[in-house]
């Protein structure tokens, strides 16, 4: 084989070997993280008369239900929320709103 043409192989080979690294570099979490903007609120759980929602920022866990007498489809009421940064402990006490009266 010629010097030339093995030099040109070579060389086309060396850019194809860079070119593959540089394409299959496995995803991180952090460059994930960096490039994604992350879901503000996550919806857990809905039956048409209570709503559980995360605020995935703020570490929360929301219930909202509707009143007693109302009937599926009525306005949705925040009855508490959860510290989520509580997780782990033996107990987590849920903070409830006091309900208001007309």
């Amino acid at each position: 084989m010629k010097p030339a043409l093995r030099n040109a192989l070579l060389g086309a080979l060396a850019v194809a070997l860079i070119l593959a690294v540089a394409w299959n570099r496995p995803v991180t979490g952090k460059e994930e993280a960096a490039g994604a903007s992350p879901t503000r609120y996550t919806v857990v759980s809905t039956d048409g008369v209570h709503l559980i929602v995360t605020d995935n920022q703020a570490n929360r866990l929301f219930f909202y239900s509707i009143d007693q007498e109302a009937q599926v489809g009525d306005e949705l009421k925040l009855r508490g929320y959860a510290d989520l940064t509580q997780v782990g402990k033996p107990a987590i006490k849920p903070v409830t709103l006091s309900k208001r009266k007309p």
